[in-house]
């Protein structure tokens, strides 16, 4: 499930999920493409988005950001990045 985790936020930060919409912080706007695009549950894509904005510093978002799946992320990202997720695995399942 983690691997899951990761390869929905890498593919959405990617894809540009995070660009500018309307009122919408990145934050909102990752958790409801999350839900919509990868049709995690809300608990679920809310965890994803703390973990990912709360553990990681702007460099690794870019780095995010940057990459197509998990697979292109350096191995220290991501292995950081799996283990962030652990905690959102279960929630809102």
């Amino acid at each position: 499930m983690r691997r899951v985790l990761a390869a929905a936020v890498a593919a959405g930060l990617a894809l540009g999920l995070l660009a500018g919409c309307g009122g919408q912080s990145e934050e909102e706007k990752l958790s409801e493409r999350l839900e919509e695009d990868f049709g995690l549950p809300s608990e679920r894509a809310d965890c994803v988005v703390n973990q990912v904005y709360e553990r990681f510093s702007e460099e690794q978002i870019d780095e995010l950001r940057e990459a197509e799946d998990a697979d292109d992320l350096s191995d220290d990202l991501r292995t950081d990045l799996y283990t962030a997720l652990a905690p959102c695995a279960s929630a809102g399942s």
